[in-house]
């Protein structure tokens, strides 16, 4: 998102819901675009965004102060997503049989499983491909065959 996207959207409304004028908000041009760097490179999703940029409104903080504060990282390695989705697919075994059966909608049911156990923190691409290539391994094969677990060690070092 662009800067322009961020006033023209975000800091406005703001501004409406509270009837304040530019002049009176706390958050430095700079400030804002650091908000969007960080959100840009990844270090926060959109959606931490929103809610650090009304955070900055209200207090004045940095949106570096309310990131740290409310632990907003954006979670991006790779092996601790492979451990949530492992864990989410391993805990929901009727979901995963039917997914098996072809009912592959239940991609998206997992994905928000994995973004629930992280609290929405998880890089929704890294989240989406590693569901992708651990059901895509389990679809080739009988359930009984091999757990995700054991998929999923197998592919330490690998890159997705």
């Amino acid at each position: 998102m662009k800067i322009s996207n961020w006033l023209s959207g975000s800091v406005f409304s703001l501004l409406n819901e509270r009837n304040l004028s530019i002049d009176e908000i706390k958050i430095t041009p700079d400030e804002l675009a650091q908000l969007v760097a960080k959100i840009e490179n990844g270090e926060i999703s959109a959606s931490s965004g929103k809610v650090v940029l009304d955070e900055m409104f209200e207090s004045g903080k940095s949106a570096s102060e309310i990131i740290d504060e409310r632990g907003l990282l954006q979670l991006s390695d790779l092996k601790e997503i492979e451990k949530v989705v492992t864990r989410v697919v391993d805990e929901n075994p009727q979901q995963l049989e039917i997914y098996l059966k072809g009912k592959e909608t239940l991609l998206e049911w997992f994905f928000g499983q994995v973004m629930r156990e992280t609290q929405g923190r998880a890089d929704p691409k890294l989240v989406r491909k590693t569901l992708e290539l651990v059901l895509g391994e389990l679809n080739g094969q009988t359930l009984g065959q091999s757990s995700c677990r054991s998929k999923s060690s197998q592919r330490d070092g690998e890159d997705l």
